[in-house]
């Protein structure tokens, strides 16, 4: 049986540019060869990367009673970094370091003041967890990576919060995204599995501070979220399929921007001249099409 996947990165990278995600994700024989190697990744996603991975392990130890001072907190970001560059084999000279730092450091340090953060801080909610967003749950036959970051109980409700080191405008899709946190949530054991009984929150860094967005979710809301994830597994599924048989049916990317930074540029038709190469893939996929 083929196996659905979903998570918001794929999502994301499916919608601005299905080739690239057929590449990262679809391309069975490319993914064989990852464990010897790893793709390219723009430095400011490996610093962004690094902040949360210091986010929750500072959030573990607050739920611990365990304290960070700002010179640990620094060199926690810092150590996170390296480290990130390190495991993609990436050059990362002094200039860059201290960069990079700096904007982590301050975004960091922005995230601390929030109300969501101080109130754990100061011991308002006496459960709450803290979750690995690569712990997938099953939904529906897709192995869905969508776990909320924290999981705080408040009263007879759970507020479940997401953190984006990069957030985004806010679309359509935006509330059916984070309902889906809803849907990881009731295959856990130990949280509800009434809809009613979550709020979902979202803290994105956009435009120089911290923006929060919260929903109240509901059957449909909740249902409707779950049709996104479906059509989304199925739509890349099918996506595979034509792309493994050849790779003129993975559409290009819909908007020059997607390609900065691409680690599949180099060969791509459309890293230059993306108008153009769309016009060609489209003569290539009508003459495909009639043999």
């Amino acid at each position: 049986m083929d196996k659905l996947y979903w998570s918001r990165t794929r999502r994301k990278m499916f919608t601005q540019c299905p080739r690239k995600w057929y590449l990262t994700y679809g391309n069975l024989d490319q993914n064989k060869k990852k464990n010897s190697h790893r793709l390219r990744e723009s430095p400011w996603n490996l610093m962004l990367r690094a902040m949360k991975t210091t986010l929750l392990d500072r959030l573990e130890d607050v739920r611990d009673g365990k304290q960070w001072s700002s010179q640990l907190v620094h060199y926690q970001l810092d150590q996170a970094i390296v480290q990130n560059f390190e495991r993609r084999n990436q050059p990362l000279d002094a200039t860059l370091r201290k960069s990079l730092n700096l904007y982590a450091q301050h975004r960091f340090t922005c995230l601390w003041r929030c109300s969501t953060v101080q109130q754990l801080l100061n011991h308002t909610y006496k459960q709450w967890y803290v979750f690995d967003r690569t712990d997938a749950e099953h939904i529906e036959g897709i192995t869905a990576y969508c776990a909320p970051d924290l999981a705080i109980r408040i009263q007879n409700k759970w507020l479940l919060v997401r953190f984006d080191m990069q957030g985004e405008r806010k679309t359509g899709s935006s509330e059916l995204e984070a309902n889906a946190m809803v849907l990881w949530s009731r295959q856990r054991q130990g949280l509800p599995d009434s809809s009613q009984k979550y709020v979902l929150r979202t803290i994105g860094w956009r435009r120089g501070f911290w923006e929060v967005h919260t929903y109240k979710p509901n059957l449909s809301s909740v249902m409707a979220s779950l049709q996104l994830l479906l059509h989304d597994a199925k739509a890349m599924l099918e996506l595979q399929r034509r792309s493994m048989k050849n790779l003129v049916f993975a559409p290009l990317a819909n908007d020059q921007r997607a390609c900065g930074n691409c680690s599949f540029a180099a060969k791509c038709p459309g890293s230059n001249n993306l108008k153009e190469a769309r016009v060609q893939q489209r003569l290539l996929e009508l003459a495909h099409s009639r043999h």
